[in-house]
């Protein structure tokens, strides 16, 4: 049996909880997860280690594997990773090497509207094969009644098009790009039935109904590029349809462009052609929405994610 401690933040809880969900499969697989809630690692241990990137520093010598909870695909920043003792650092996605050795935070928002992003440190190639995707929005608990919910793949569907979710954060550019979206969408024609709602939370159980009876899900950007939308649409058995993100890796093998959501601009401007194509072909579609709801129940599974973790220990072999 091999030992393992968990550092995480109490505030930040969504992959430690997929771990705890998943722990007495973990440990028929060999590995003895031991949970620590808002305590740094002892760095005088030998024992493997799993903690939040906010544990991390350069007096730290003992070696781990880094959870990073950001929204974002790209590094929080880029000194810790070089550290030798840092065996690997796991995101919910990432982008591509090539992009991911200079991306500054947020990238996608130059994509958005124009704004000044600097780029930063180059990271080595010692350091990019570090990166790892690991947990995601579709493993996390919450997605937990979108895994346990069989969809109707030959039902009719009331809603053709449906957007849930917030405009309101931070940054403005990310509201704007929100309500580009759901501009588009309420300029569908009337024909279209669609489902726009925004602000305040949706009832869970209305929330969850409105997926499954939807054909369409749109899944904007929002604090990153990836969100619960794109598991849940996958869950749910609708197409997503999403700015092009092909840029990045993710779990459940996002993004393929018509392989496991369709894109659209990020101005939502060819939004229109895209639903009438997706409504016209949605009898073709049903292999990719079986696919894609396969695929999310299999990596939600918990011998996924021992299988998962008993990998990443081979780190220290």
């Amino acid at each position: 049996m091999i030992p393992c401690d968990v550092h995480f933040r109490s505030d930040r809880l969504a992959q430690a909880q997929v771990l705890m969900r998943c722990q007495d499969t973990i440990r028929e697989h060999g590995v003895d997860l031991r949970f620590h809630a808002d305590e740094p690692p002892d760095p005088n241990s030998d024992d493997p280690a799993i903690i939040h990137h906010c544990y991390v520093s350069a007096a730290l010598t003992r070696r781990v594997i880094v959870f990073e909870k950001n929204d974002s695909a790209e590094l929080i920043e880029h000194d810790y990773i070089e550290q030798p003792n840092v065996l690997a650092v796991v995101k919910h996605s990432i982008l591509r090497h090539g992009l991911m050795r200079t991306a500054p935070l947020r990238m996608y928002l130059s994509r958005i509207e124009r704004c000044e992003q600097h780029r930063r440190r180059r990271l080595s190639d010692d350091a990019l094969a570090k990166l790892r995707v690991g947990l995601h929005f579709g493993q996390y608990n919450r997605l937990r009644p979108f895994a346990r919910r069989e969809p109707d793949l030959d039902s009719r569907r009331a809603v053709d098009v449906t957007f849930t979710g917030s405009a309101d954060y931070a940054k403005d550019a990310m509201n704007r790009h929100r309500r580009k979206c759901v501009a588009a969408i309420s300029a569908l024609p009337c024909a279209i039935k669609h489902l726009v709602y925004v602000g305040s939370a949706m009832p869970q159980a209305e929330y969850i109904d409105a997926a499954y009876n939807s054909r369409i899900i749109v899944s904007p950007w929002g604090a990153g590029q990836s969100c619960y939308r794109d598991y849940e649409a996958m869950f749910a058995g609708a197409v997503m349809v999403k700015p092009n993100t092909d840029e990045m890796r993710a779990g459940c093998g996002l993004f393929r462009p018509g392989v496991n959501y369709i894109p659209c601009r990020a101005d939502f401007a060819d939004l229109p052609h895209v639903v009438e194509r997706v409504l016209a072909d949605w009898t073709s579609m049903r292999a990719m929405r079986e696919r894609n709801r396969a695929i999310a129940v299999n990596e939600w599974d918990r011998r996924f994610v021992a299988k998962w973790v008993t990998d990443l220990m081979g780190l220290w072999r």
